[in-house]
C-alpha cells in the first residue's frame, strides 16, 4: 500500500509561530486554542512548546526568552531561525484564521490515523478491536461545526435593529405596556422563555 501524504501546511504553521513571536496576546490565544499536536513540522512544534512553557510560567514570550528556553533543551543557534520566522509576518491580525487551518489539518491527520486503525482492526482484529477503533474516531469528531463567532451573531442582531429602525418600529415583539421594559427588550420576543412570577 502506498504511503499516505498527511495533510499539513508548512506556511500556516510558520505563520502561527511568527504571530506568537511578535505578539504575546497572539501567543496566549494560540496556546489556548491548540496543542503541540496541531504542528506537524517538528521544528515548529518545538518552538510552540517553548513558547507555551514560557506562557505557563507567566513569562514574556520575546525572541530572546524563547531562544534561551530552547537552548536549554539542546537547540543551538536558534536565534537566526526565530528571527527569520518572525520576519515572515508583520502583524498577528490573522492568527484566528491561521489557527482554524491548523485545527482542520490536525483533525484530518487524526481522522486518517483512526481510519488506519479501523482498517487494521477490520483486516486482522476481533470484533472488539473494531469497536474500539470506531470509539477512537468518535473522540475525534468536531461537535461545534455550526458554532459562529460572537461577532457574526452581533452583526445579525445589528442588522435586525437597523431594519426595524428604518421601518419605524420601536418594538419587534409583544408589548407589555410597561414602557421601560418594552424599550429595554423591544417587547416580548417569540424566542424568549418568559416566566411571570
Amino acid at each position: 500500500m502506498a504511503k499516505i501524504e498527511l495533510p499539513y501546511s508548512v506556511e500556516t504553521e510558520k505563520a502561527v509561530i511568527a504571530c506568537m513571536l511578535i505578539d504575546h496576546e497572539a501567543a496566549v490565544y494560540a496556546c489556548n486554542s491548540v496543542t503541540e499536536t496541531a504542528f506537524y513540522v517538528g521544528e515548529y512544534r518545538r518552538i510552540y512548546t517553548a513558547i507555551k512553557g514560557l506562557i505557563d510560567t507567566g513569562s514574556a514570550t520575546d525572541i530572546i526568552l524563547v531562544a534561551a528556553k530552547m537552548e536549554k533543551s539542546g537547540e543551538n543557534d536558534i536565534v537566526p531561525k526565530l528571527a527569520e520566522i518572525m520576519s515572515s509576518e508583520s502583524t498577528s491580525v490573522n492568527i484566528s484564521k491561521y489557527i482554524a487551518i491548523l485545527r482542520e489539518k490536525e483533525y484530518r491527520r487524526k481522522s486518517i490515523a483512526c481510519a488506519e486503525k479501523i482498517r487494521n482492526a477490520a483486516m486482522q482484529g476481533s470484533v472488539e478491536d473494531i469497536n474500539k477503533a470506531f470509539d477512537g474516531q468518535e473522540d475525534n469528531i468536531i461537535k461545534d461545526t455550526n458554532i459562529l463567532p460572537v461577532t457574526a451573531y452581533l452583526e445579525e442582531a445589528l442588522k435586525d435593529v437597523w431594519k426595524n429602525k428604518k421601518e419605524g418600529k420601536k418594538f419587534t415583539g409583544l408589548q407589555t405596556k410597561f414602557l421601560d421594559l418594552d424599550l429595554m427588550t423591544g417587547g416580548l420576543q417569540d424566542t424568549d422563555l418568559i416566566i411571570i412570577a
